[in-house]
């Protein structure tokens, strides 16, 4: 850049010229402008004596020389200095200057002339910024800066996502650092990025050297900027079970299953949940699920996702754990004896052998019990322990003992047991109307046969042989299987099918277990993956599908088709075609009709014949959460159970 210059030169007789010439003498950077000074030189070089009674020299307004002179020999007359104070651009760069002169002199006549200062060094002005590195919230961010003059300083300041302007330095050279805290994702609460604006003012010392300048920066959330949640709260519902349990029973609970404590993060809001466990799914903070029926240990986890897309990591509850339950069930069996238990058909107390099974629930079940037979009871035996019982059972009577247990949800099981008279050979009833062979006659007009009987080497199966208390019976007749072979008959089963006793299944592990549901609900996690489509290849005789659809626009256009002629009018055939005449041709050009769509619909099903190309797809959500029948294919039956 230029220090000096000539601004013009006015040439006169005797080899006389004025000449005005330029010098930079200062600049002012806090101000920004340039002290310049004007030099204005009257030469001769001619050496003969030169003289003027009047002369008048102007340089940019100013005198700079006025009256009479003489001189002997070549040289300068005078010369003459001007300073001027000139700003800059904005940016520092000279804008120039006109500067104009003239002279009313004898020797040099009246003249005038103008010319430019130009080219001055540029004054520095604001530092800029040349380049800014970091990526992510809460970790350091360096701005690097160009500055014009080694003594400049900056001050550094930064705003995110619109954020007030915090000072990173006041006192930076060419580069500073600062970390934006993470606090600043507040302004970002549905994006994970935002825009850092830094803003650099120079100074030089404390005078503000021109306007601040600004660059901008993405950074975005780190990964670790996550919604959280406390956990997942179980709450037990008991449905039924006494609450003094405190367990889950197979069959009976249920349990909701509750996201606690879930929070966005830096702003942003909670916008969806997922829950799942136990074969259950829910998209909302909380779920109940329906009837346990499944024993083992189970856990529920659950995530929450924000405004900002992000989900929390995985938080699984502490487990919880089904314990199986199975309705009480017993079996007995009695036998008339002495008091000290041997054996006798002619006893009268009775030896009883009673085994029952229940759940235990983890300890929390309980149960009451009873064999009662002639009024008689004892709630105190103990499973698969025989014991005696002082019935006062008359050798002339028959009796029936029953035997029951009750547990701690109201489940019971109750059956009995045949006690006969004394045994004899034949019996005749008091009163001679009755007959009894193998114990005591006890019905009149009846023949009472407690022996087997066989008739011509057949034997006749009595109704203890053929259909022992616990026995099922089954017809498709309703009629209560006691008016047919007598003993105690109860409806059994009702609206269910049976399963063999299968002890290696908790399932089917005793006998009289229920379970089962006739209607699933399948949880999302139970579908196989899978996607819909609709499609169709069919012929062209009789058939029927059902679709819709709308065809996108092809524009304006028309369409070719074409047809044979053979002379063959109506044969059967499925391109166009006419009988063979004059004039005809087999090429022809639809009408066009301009832009338009089509609709497509139609209602379409099993086809026959040939097939032609038509076919329609498409994919999507679909189902609606309902139930399905679970039944296996049945028919109905009656069924009873022997009781006594």
């Amino acid at each position: 850049m230029a220090t000096s210059g000539t601004v013009g030169t006015l040439s006169g007789s005797w080899g006389s010229t004025y000449r005005v010439t330029w010098s930079l003498v200062s600049q002012n950077i806090a101000n920004n402008t340039s002290t310049i000074r004007l030099t204005s030189t009257f030469h001769t070089t001619n050496t003969t004596k030169i003289a003027s009674t009047y002369s008048n020299f102007v340089t940019d307004g100013t005198v700079m020389y006025s009256g009479a002179y003489s001189k002997s020999g070549a040289g300068n007359i005078f010369s003459k200095t001007k300073d001027i104070t000139v700003s800059h651009n904005a940016d520092g760069t000279f804008p120039g200057r006109s500067v104009s002169f003239s002279t009313n002199d004898y020797i040099m006549g009246n003249k005038s002339g103008s010319g430019t200062i130009s080219g001055v060094t540029t004054i520095p002005r604001s530092s800029s910024i040349s380049s800014i590195s970091g990526s992510s919230l809460g970790s350091s961010v360096t701005v690097n800066i160009s500055r014009a003059s080694t003594s400049f300083t900056h001050k550094v300041e930064y705003s995110f996502a619109g954020s007030s302007y915090t000072t990173a330095t006041s006192s930076a050279a060419t580069s500073a650092t600062f970390t934006p805290s993470l606090s600043l994702a507040n302004h970002i609460p549905n994006a994970t990025s935002g825009t850092l604006t830094v803003r650099v003012t120079t100074y030089s010392g404390s005078t503000q050297i021109g306007n601040a300048v600004t660059k901008t920066q993405t950074l975005s959330l780190p990964g670790s900027v996550l919604p959280t949640l406390s956990g997942v709260t179980l709450t037990r519902v008991d449905n039924g079970v006494p609450s003094s349990w405190g367990v889950y029973v197979q069959g009976y609970s249920k349990v909701t299953a509750t996201i606690a404590g879930a929070s966005g993060i830096y702003g942003s809001s909670i916008s969806g949940y997922s829950l799942s466990g136990a074969g259950y799914r829910s998209s909302s903070n909380s779920l109940t699920t329906g009837v346990l029926n499944s024993t083992g240990t189970f856990s529920f986890s659950g995530y929450v996702t924000d405004s900002r897309g992000r989900s929390s990591s995985s938080m699984t509850s502490a487990q919880f754990v089904v314990y199986e339950y199975f309705p009480p069930s017993i079996s007995v069996s009695a036998q008339r004896c002495t008091s000290d238990g041997t054996i006798s058909s002619s006893g009268t107390y009775l030896k009883v052998h009673c085994t029952y099974s229940y759940a235990s629930v983890n300890g929390k079940n309980t149960i009451s019990r009873s064999v009662t037979c002639n009024s008689v009871s004892n709630t105190t035996f103990s499973s698969g322990t025989s014991f005696i019982m002082n019935a006062n059972c008359a050798i002339g009577s028959s009796y029936t003992l029953t035997a029951e247990i009750t547990d701690g949800l109201g489940n019971s099981s109750t059956v009995t047991a045949f006690i006969p008279t004394a045994e004899r050979v034949m019996n005749i009833k008091s009163n001679g109307k009755g007959v009894a062979f193998g114990g005591f006659s006890t019905k009149e007009n009846t023949l009472q046969c407690y022996w087997d009987l066989e008739v011509n080497n057949y034997k006749v199966a009595t109704l203890d042989s053929v259909y022992p208390v616990g026995s099922i019976y089954i017809s498709v007749v309703n009629t209560n299987p006691s008016s047919l072979f007598g003993g105690t008959w109860v409806a059994f089963a009702s609206g269910r099918t049976l399963v063999g006793v299968d002890t290696s299944q908790s399932d089917f592990s005793t006998v009289q277990k229920t379970g089962g549901s006739s209607t699933v609900t399948l949880t999302s996690s139970q579908m196989p993956s899978h996607t819909h489509s609709i499609s169709h290849t069919h012929g062209l005789n009789s058939h029927k599908h059902s679709f819709s659809a709308t065809t996108s626009s092809g524009g304006s256009h028309a369409h070719n088709w074409s047809y044979d002629f053979d002379a063959a009018a109506g044969s059967a055939r499925y391109s166009p075609h006419r009988a063979y005449g004059a004039g005809y041709g087999n090429d022809a050009v639809t009408s066009t009709n301009g832009a338009h769509t089509h609709s497509v619909s139609g209602t379409t099903g099993a086809a026959s014949g040939s097939t032609a190309k038509a076919s329609t797809s498409t994919s999507g959500s679909a189902g609606s959460g309902g139930a399905h029948s679970n039944l296996q294919p049945y028919i109905t039956v009656y069924m009873w159970r022997r009781t006594a």
